[in-house]
């Protein structure tokens, strides 16, 4: 699991840019929450949680969320 999570964290790093992009539009056209298919461990919802967007994060496996006790994720 722990090598699962370290790549997760990995991936997030090399498109932090992408979730940030995300973050500004959202503000833009003022929407208050995003939802993310195949979240993963959900280290991205940061981004969200640093701009005031609520974060939800859906993914197929039970896993120990990133901002769970902040954010709401869905797992199917």
């Amino acid at each position: 699991m722990r090598d699962m999570e370290i790549d997760s964290i990995d991936n997030v790093f090399e498109s932090l840019f992408i979730y940030e992009k995300i973050a500004l539009f959202v503000k833009q056209i003022g929407a208050k929450r995003v939802i993310d298919i195949g979240c993963a461990f959900g280290h991205q919802s940061e981004v969200f949680l640093n701009e005031g967007i609520h974060y939800i994060g859906v993914d197929e496996h039970q896993i120990p969320f990133w901002n769970a006790q902040k954010f709401d994720y869905i797992v199917g």
